[in-house]
């Protein structure tokens, strides 16, 4: 009967984590606008960094301008990151997507405008 149950608890694991997300870290993200902007000439006030929909974290814009990087906690290696930036009344203005790999590596992800004016 042992052997069943682990078996059966093996299977369940394998199930609904096997095939899970990857390791859980620190990323530096920093962020530029495809048409040039700064945070300021876009409007944008904060960005917000986004995984499956659920924010993970919420910046200052200008926090993340290069050469300045925000510190992205609980990123997920091997995830998609979007991330958003909202104007002062959280309006969308511009987003990006980055996968992130496994070392956390600094990365830089290009905005493109949604709703920018």
């Amino acid at each position: 009967m042992l052997p069943m149950r682990l078996a059966l608890a093996l299977l369940f694991a394998l199930a609904t984590g096997g095939c899970g997300a990857g390791p859980i870290g620190t990323l530096a993200l920093s962020w530029r606008f495809a048409d040039g902007r700064s945070c300021l000439d876009a409007g944008a006030a904060t960005v917000q960094a986004l995984v499956g929909g659920s924010a993970i974290g919420e910046f200052a814009c200008s926090t993340g301008e290069p050469p300045l990087s925000a510190m992205v906690m609980n990123a997920t290696a091997g995830a998609t990151l979007e991330v958003v930036a909202l104007s002062p009344a959280r309006v969308e203005l511009y987003r990006g997507t980055l996968e992130t790999d496994a070392k956390f590596t600094p990365a830089t992800v290009t905005l493109y405008a949604t709703g920018a004016r």
